[in-house]
């Protein structure tokens, strides 16, 4: 009897020792995959809170920011001033002249938005076309003078012109030539998209004609300019369009339209090489369509300094231009 009592008791033992051995064995396997679950659990709790505090700190900051930016929008218009120098000279069939050319040109420049004016003084050696809408006054004179029954003093207002334009001229002559105020609007989805330029310019009559300063017109002219770049090229195609508004010579002078091709390859931010060809409808009745190569060299040196090099080619010419040669330095401040 007590045989049996006890190999009873031994086997309660026994069962109690297995479930105890599973039970630890069992949190031995698991306790710490629970404790690190509970732990990373922990952390993405915190981490969301962190997202939530920096995305809450981002949307005020964003909100501050706009409306500083809403209530300031007379300083977001930056304003500049650059002093532009440029040597022209021009080689024609029937003479040479030289021009030299110092613009003030202070402007404000806003988003897409640039607004500005050019004041420009000149000094010309030689008979130079200033403009090239002036008119070739030989060409005119002998085109008016063929015709039956034509004779220039009937007309004061014309021979005085011609007398002024194409004889007697002094060797050089000096002073402010015509203003104009101009403006462009460029839009560009983004940094790698084609963008297309809106331009703007109105020139005034308010310099001397008869010293080859100015014109002796008002003028508007508007461009539509589409432009594209790749890699390190840049082309651009322009259709402009320029109306006689005004001024004692307006009289001479039909509105005319201008075309344009240009592509230019840049090896640095510093420098660029562009070609360009160019047609230029006839101002006047009297005068042939002009087509001519431009090749031009631009050099900046830091944020301030831009030098550049031009040679224009005329192909087809309506005056007697064959080629011209320009140099220009520019300061912004």
């Amino acid at each position: 009897m007590n045989h049996l009592t006890r190999l009873l008791h031994f086997h309660r033992l026994s069962l109690r020792s297995a479930i105890l051995c599973i039970y630890f064995t069992l949190l031995l396997f698991y306790k710490v995959p629970f404790a690190q679950s509970d732990e990373l659990e922990k952390n993405d709790h915190l981490i969301q809170a962190q997202n939530d505090e920096n995305e809450e700190a981002a949307s005020a900051f964003l909100k501050e920011y706009a409306d500083l930016d809403k209530n300031n929008n007379l300083s977001s218009w930056k304003f500049y001033v650059d002093i532009d120098s440029s040597f022209e000279y021009q080689n024609l069939d029937m003479r040479n002249a030289e021009i030299t050319t110092v613009s003030l040109q202070p402007y404000a420049h806003k988003d897409s938005w640039l607004i500005g004016l050019n004041l420009p003084w000149k000094n010309v050696d030689g008979n130079a076309l200033v403009f090239r809408s002036s008119p070739n006054c030989v060409r005119i004179r002998n085109a008016l003078e063929s015709r039956p029954s034509f004779n220039i003093t009937d007309f004061p207002r014309l021979d005085s012109f011609f007398n002024s334009q194409c004889f007697d001229l002094a060797e050089s002559d000096q002073g402010p030539s015509d203003i104009s105020v101009f403006a462009n609007y460029r839009y560009r989805k983004d940094a790698g998209s084609p963008y297309i330029n809106v331009n703007t310019a109105i020139k005034w009559d308010n310099a001397d004609s008869k010293k080859r300063l100015g014109t002796d017109t008002r003028e508007l002219w508007n461009q539509l300019l589409l432009g594209w770049s790749y890699r390190s090229y840049n082309s651009e195609i322009s259709f402009g369009h320029t109306t006689f508004v005004g001024g004692e010579l307006e009289d001479f002078y039909k509105n005319y339209f201008d075309l344009s091709g240009k592509l230019k390859k840049t090896f640095n931010r510093d420098f660029s090489i562009a070609a360009s060809i160019n047609w230029l409808q006839a101002p006047d009745e009297f005068s042939d369509d002009e087509l001519f190569i431009s090749t031009t060299i631009d050099v900046h040196s830091n944020m301030h300094w831009h030098f550049s090099l031009q040679v224009e080619h005329y192909i087809e010419t309506g005056s007697t231009l064959n080629q011209t040669y320009n140099s220009a330095i520019t300061y912004s401040f």
